[in-house]
């Protein structure tokens, strides 16, 4: 059983999208190490010339330097740019920056799930529309999105680990149909099943390969 996400909450208000600390955690962890990493030989190079230190000192340090200094030119970049989605169920009110929308006026949402997606919410005539990017942008992020499609319209509103298991499926499904098209094999329901259709594609191979001989 998929373990159950939960949206991100702040004062009530529930996160559409990720918030500004999402975004800029992954880059702290791994972008930013890994930079700081790629460029060591460079800038380890340069601290040990202006100290004079050896290289098991300057090395840890240039990293260090490299890594504070990508982290606050992405915080930097991320204060001017992001701003945080975020639903009030009690005011019925979403509001991303200047921007805000009446629940009342959302006709539809159309989601996207994928982490550079952008998730659009549909207002009726005379109304803007809210859009709401990189809102697959971890599991979290989209949960906020998919309670919103819960509570106002009644909806399925489907997790994205689900999301991301059916789109696999789906791709799956696409490769096989293909190389059953390919080998010549009627394609059958049962071969949504990947270990079915696995079992009769090798049995197919087996068939044109004794063919040949």
């Amino acid at each position: 059983m998929t373990e159950r996400v939960e949206p991100r909450v702040k004062g009530g208000r529930i996160a559409l999208g990720p918030t500004f600390v999402a975004r800029l955690v992954p880059w702290l962890k791994w972008g930013a190490p890994l930079l700081a990493a790629l460029f060591l030989p460079v800038t380890g190079l340069y601290v040990g010339r202006i100290s004079g230190w050896p290289w098991f000192v300057s090395l840890p340090l240039a990293w260090c330097a490299g890594w504070a200094l990508l982290a606050l030119l992405l915080l930097a970049v991320l204060a001017c740019v992001h701003r945080t989605t975020w639903w009030d169920p009690v005011a019925g009110e979403v509001r991303r920056g200047r921007q805000h929308l009446a629940v009342a006026h959302v006709q539809a949402v159309v989601p996207d799930f994928r982490p550079q997606g952008v998730t659009a919410l549909e207002a009726g005539e005379g109304a803007r529309r809210l859009l709401i990017p990189y809102s697959g942008w971890d599991d979290r992020s989209y949960e906020g999105i998919a309670e919103f499609e819960r509570r106002v319209f009644a909806g399925e509103g489907v997790s994205r680990p689900q999301l991301l298991a059916r789109d696999r499926a789906a791709r799956k499904s696409w490769e096989n149909r293909a190389l059953a098209k390919k080998y010549g094999m009627a394609w059958r329901g049962e071969f949504e099943d990947p270990h079915v259709f696995l079992e009769a594609f090798d049995a197919r191979r087996k068939q044109l390969a004794r063919r040949r001989r």
